[in-house]
């Protein structure tokens, strides 16, 4: 190769390396890449709110989200399906020495205060039930909504939730009814949508289901929703009845409250690890406000009123 040729591979070489980069997809940067995500098919309306502003401020960020129920989640996540998580619980000592075995160390982030809530038929004209009440509901002991209102025009109550395997029939069984001698009745259906579809179609229905489904009156598909049914406001012992408004479940007023993480494996600083800080962040902690959550790591002003 003569001397004019080298000088020429050279300048070439050089070129081609400066302007590669353009080329390529951006690297993985806590703001920038691919990653997946798999979140607790309960939080789909939070989770959709949170990736959205989060691509929309970080352009050359992707996240590609899927929705499941709470058990297929976590073996996801176990498996290393996916390194970022948003989940209703903390993983246990067993599932962590998963990740020990495998020398990750998974960060858990609690990003906001959730509920469950039970909806019911517009046409229901039982707006409240006590603690006592609900529990014979999910167990089967009350079986007619004549047993709770003798004037009720409905006679039996089809209990509906999501899925066998969700977050919502968890938290019932092992908060709300006791695990080990009381299992909870009704039928499962595929998704929340499907749930409360069934709710609007069977005034003698009622159903368990995640409060952020219906708690942004903003979102659309939340105000549809909420146009549609009920939400149940829970009795306490002395009669006062709450509902899963953002005040109640701050002030751990409203009975069945729970909360939410942000889990992360990323053995290096990358988009899975920047987009969980970005939900503990200012940004992505109003986005929960805004919602009707609670959020966790900035402060919630509760404002009252008292009439004159």
């Amino acid at each position: 190769m003569n001397k004019c040729n080298f000088l020429y591979f050279i300048v070439s070489l050089i070129l081609l390396t400066s302007c590669g980069g353009n080329s390529k997809a951006p690297s993985n940067t806590p703001t920038s890449g691919k990653t997946n995500l798999i979140a607790d098919e309960s939080l789909a309306l939070l989770t959709d709110a949170e990736v959205q502003v989060f691509e929309g401020i970080y352009q050359k960020a992707s996240i590609e989200v899927s929705y499941k129920p709470e058990s297929s989640v976590i073996k996801d996540f176990l498996e290393n399906k996916t390194n970022v998580i948003i989940a209703t619980r903390e993983l246990t000592a067993d599932e962590l020495k998963v990740f020990e075995r495998a020398k990750l160390v998974p960060r858990s982030t609690k990003i906001a205060s959730d509920a469950i809530t039970f909806v019911s038929n517009k046409e229901n004209t039982i707006t409240s039930l006590t603690i006592p009440q609900l529990k014979d509901i999910l167990c089967g002991k009350i079986t007619k909504w004549t047993d709770i209102d003798p004037k009720s025009t409905f006679d039996e109550i089809k209990l509906i939730y999501d899925n066998k395997n969700s977050s919502t029939v968890r938290y019932v069984q092992h908060n709300i009814l006791d695990k080990s001698t009381q299992q909870i009745k009704g039928f499962a259906v595929d998704s929340t949508p499907k749930m409360i579809n069934y709710i609007i179609d069977h005034p003698d229905a009622i159903g368990i289901m995640g409060v952020s489904w219906v708690s942004d009156h903003n979102d659309t598909i939340s105000g549809n929703f909420l146009k549609e049914i009920n939400v149940l406001a829970i009795k306490d012992s002395t009669g006062s009845a709450y509902q899963p408004y953002q005040a109640y479940v701050a002030q751990k007023l409203y009975p069945f409250c729970r909360n939410v993480y942000a889990i992360c494996s990323e053995p290096r600083t990358g988009l899975a690890s920047g987009f969980t800080n970005f939900l503990a962040g200012d940004k992505g902690q109003r986005v929960i406000l805004k919602s009707g959550l609670v959020p966790s790591t900035m402060p919630v002003r509760i404002v009252g009123f008292r009439d004159n």
